[in-house]
């Protein structure tokens, strides 16, 4: 793992992973995924929750949303994934701390497997696997968040720390 992050963390890979992100986020999922409220983008749901949203969302949504988990948001995990690792490693060069957002995006790739599987057998339940979806959802974000405010402590460590000055 140490030797994948030497290699590919790098600044070029970095600015073209968060390329990817801004594009996916301003333009990919508001088009290919628009629904108003995604079950992905919650925190946490109940299975009864789960399953209002996904009744609300009607036939044409769902096989909608179903569609962009599919073919936009299985290839978006990856890219946020390692542009979270690639930056917590270029700051703190600290395997365990860039392997966090990849906890979030392999939660994520479960998480989109279950709503998928909810979507497509809907009108059919299973609360089994709607309690275990949202389990998966609360974990990325947990994953997402630890990431974030690793990444911003760094980032404030790295600015207020005073250069030092070698005594000759």
């Amino acid at each position: 793992m140490k030797n994948f992050l030497e290699r590919f963390s790098s600044g070029k890979n970095i600015l073209i992973l968060f390329v990817a992100f801004f594009v996916f986020n301003m333009f990919l999922f508001p088009y290919y995924i628009p629904i108003i409220e995604p079950l992905d983008l919650k925190f946490a749901y109940s299975s009864k929750q789960a399953y209002q949203l996904i009744e609300g969302y009607g036939e044409t949504d769902r096989q909608i949303y179903a569609n962009g988990l599919i073919y936009i948001d299985f290839v978006y995990p990856v890219i946020y994934g390692l542009m979270f690792s690639f930056l917590l490693f270029r700051i703190k060069k600290s395997v365990i701390l860039a392997q966090i957002p990849l906890l979030a995006s392999l939660a994520d790739f479960i998480e989109n497997i279950g709503i998928i599987t909810l979507l497509q057998y809907f009108p059919g339940k299973n609360l089994l696997l709607a309690g275990m979806t949202s389990m998966f959802t609360t974990l990325k974000w947990f994953s997402i968040m630890a990431s974030l405010s690793i990444l911003a402590i760094l980032l404030v460590q790295k600015l207020i720390k005073k250069p030092q000055t070698v005594e000759l």
